[in-house]
Parts: structure tokens; sequence; C-alpha cells
């Protein structure tokens, strides 16, 4: 806290209330969805790409937040940019330096 991250990046409770009201609407089916970090099933990928990484010992508040809200999302792709590299795993796709377009969005 405080060197690599501070509390008031996490969302509040109404942050969370107004985002779960907005999905409501929606039937939990969205296009795509943009977060700074991802949820903890992309975690995995990330653990392989960086084996000298110590997940266990992070927190990860705001991973398990979004892995709750993605378990009732039904969405083509979920776009991050948390590690500060290009890589796609299943329908997520963590964006540093690539530029896309939504328009011409292809498959996974």
């Amino acid at each position: 806290p405080y060197v690599s991250w501070w509390a008031q990046e996490r969302p509040s409770s109404t942050d969370i209330r107004q985002a779960e009201k907005a999905l409501e609407a929606v039937d939990g089916k969205v296009d795509y969805v943009l977060t700074h970090t991802c949820p903890t099933e992309a975690l995995s990928a990330i653990k392989n790409r960086h084996p000298e990484y110590d997940f266990d010992n992070e927190d990860h508040y705001v991973e398990n937040l979004l892995q709750d809200i993605k378990d009732h999302l039904i969405f083509k792709g979920w776009f991050f940019g948390h590690w500060h590299e290009n890589f796609t795993y299943n329908n997520y796709r963590c964006l540093y330096g690539d530029i896309i377009c939504l328009n011409d969005l292809y498959d996974f």
C-alpha cells in the first residue's frame, strides 16, 4: 500500500452497487468489459508468464471482486492493462502498447 497501489483505487461499495445495477439492467449481457486489472481466473495466465512474481502474498481484492462480477456476465471480450504487456488469454486481452479498434475486433 502507498507504494504501488493506493486504497482510493479500489471500487467503493457505491461503485460496486452502481455496476451491479447497470449489469442487471442488461441481464448481464455486454459486448466488452474494460477494467484496470482482471478477474482472478485470468491471473493463471499471468502467473504462467511471470513465475518470479509472488502472487500468493498479494492482495487480490479487486481481482476477486471482478471475478464475482464476471461470473454473472456474458461477454465477448474483457480488456485490461495492469500488467503492462500485450497478450490474449481465452476472451481476455491485456493491452499495454497495442491499439485495437473495437469496431474491427476479431474473435478471440
